[in-house]
């Protein structure tokens, strides 16, 4: 493994903040969604959340939408495992047909958590935007899902 690649280490959780947009998360989480489509071509990642619009602050999760092909979420799931992504862990998980699993990442001296929205590629645009679970009442939150076409970015 070179000192550059970026390996799926273990979730924390830590308590709700606020943080200041960091111009480092776009390439962290560009990095994590060539790990995964490197390894599972047929998937589809996108950036999703107020991680994913410049300037936004917010919770500070990398929230990335993996979309796979009808008949993949098995395969799906494993291959995030693989890479070292864990079950959500909490009160009130996804179910494990609409999965999400998490995990960190460590990048020029920082830990960043990720969590994966693991969704079918037919799921329709509406329910995609709000794959991440946040309250469309939030100035920035609101902001991601009403442009998540122009920002968010997407990976293949």
């Amino acid at each position: 493994m070179s000192k550059d690649e970026l390996v799926i280490g273990p979730y924390f959780r830590s308590p709700a903040a606020c943080h200041d947009y960091d111009p480092r998360i776009p390439a962290v989480a560009r990095r994590v969604a060539s790990m995964i489509t490197s390894r599972f071509p047929a998937l589809t990642v996108e950036h999703v959340g107020s991680t994913s619009v410049p300037g936004c602050a917010g919770k500070g999760v990398i929230d990335l939408m993996v979309l796979y092909p009808l008949g993949l979420l098995e395969d799906t799931k494993a291959v995030l495992s693989d890479l070292g992504f864990q079950r959500q862990i909490s009160s009130d998980p996804h179910p494990e047909d609409r999965p999400m699993r998490t995990g960190s990442v460590q990048y020029q001296g920082d830990t960043f958590r990720v969590h994966a929205h693991v969704l079918p590629m037919d799921v329709p645009p509406e329910i995609q935007k709000r794959s991440n679970n946040q309250s469309p009442t939030r100035a920035c939150e609101a902001t991601t899902v009403m442009s998540l076409g122009e920002v968010g970015s997407t990976y293949q």
